[in-house]
């Protein structure tokens, strides 16, 4: 098992690395297919690769300052923190 990546049963089972994802060693030109060596998905767009590479960690670089709760993409932080937006109107006099 490399050092820095997940240890993996199968792409069903997997058990998480807290350690962040080295992307070096992915292959990031232009024109390249990523594959995900850790289960069936593939990419053409790095950027899509890269997020998909993060559900394989606990690595949560977005943290909600309301609960505390961690995302992979900024937008789902956002999208998170409207919902507590939506339920504080609730509580307000």
């Amino acid at each position: 098992i490399e050092e820095g990546l997940p240890k993996i049963v199968n792409y069903q089972t997997i058990v998480f690395s807290a350690k962040p994802v080295n992307y070096s060693k992915y292959p990031l030109r232009k024109g390249d297919r990523f594959k995900c060596p850790h289960c069936p998905y593939s990419s053409n767009i790095s950027t899509n690769f890269k997020h998909h590479m993060l559900t394989h960690t606990t690595e949560r670089p977005f943290t909600c300052p309301v609960c505390g709760m961690g995302f992979i993409q900024k937008q789902n932080m956002k999208n998170h923190m409207a919902q507590h937006s939506k339920s504080s109107i609730f509580f307000q006099n």
